[in-house]
């Protein structure tokens, strides 16, 4: 029976070509959340329940909790994001919640920017649906308290790509290029972001 007090999360992975991108990545980060949320030890490996699917790119979405509930191939939405306000707001989304209302209300005030950079106490935590990095000082820095930690952003430090820092909005505005990270798009670099408060 299911209960209140089990979130259902999602997991978002992209399938390229019949191969499951970034797959280790996302294997650790659901069973790492089954055992935080469920104290579910038992290791779930997605190879073995996604069909993959041969030709072109699909976005494949896993919702669960303490089990599989169902897994929708989708194609991958493209959007062209330029503009950036900041939004401060006081939420949690430490896990991949399906749930993000939370998220979604603060979407609503970006006027006439294409996204918006969450900030948290002063510090620029995540996008709306991507984590971030900026070229500072001849490097590519990104929140060292992001609202999740997205297998895209793990995968390129784990590599030594990327360090972590606390960033202000107002280190940002001095950056030429930032980058948005997440399993569909992986590392997608912008030219002159354009920022507003």
């Amino acid at each position: 029976m299911e209960k209140e007090n089990r979130p259902i999360l999602i997991e978002t992975l992209c399938i390229d070509h019949g191969e499951i991108q970034n797959i280790d990545f996302h294997n650790d980060r659901m069973n790492r959340a089954r055992r935080d949320l469920y104290f579910l030890y038992d290791s779930i490996d997605l190879r073995e329940i996604i069909v993959l699917v041969p030709k072109g790119t699909h976005r494949c979405r896993v919702i669960y909790n303490d089990h599989v509930h169902r897994i929708h191939y989708l194609p991958p939405v493209k959007k062209i994001r330029k503009s950036f306000r900041f939004v401060s707001a006081d939420i949690d989304y430490r896990y991949k919640y399906l749930d993000r209302r939370n998220i979604e209300k603060l979407l609503k005030v970006k006027g006439g920017s294409d996204d918006i950079l969450i900030v948290r106490n002063g510090l620029l935590t995540d996008a709306s649906s991507s984590n971030i990095a900026f070229f500072y000082n001849n490097q590519w820095i990104t929140p060292a308290a992001p609202l999740l930690e997205g297998t895209t952003r793990q995968r390129y430090l784990k590599a030594g790509k990327l360090r972590v820092a606390d960033i202000t909005p107002g280190k940002a505005e001095k950056c030429e290029k930032m980058a948005l990270m997440n399993a569909m798009i992986d590392f997608e670099v912008i030219e002159n972001p354009l920022f507003s408060r």
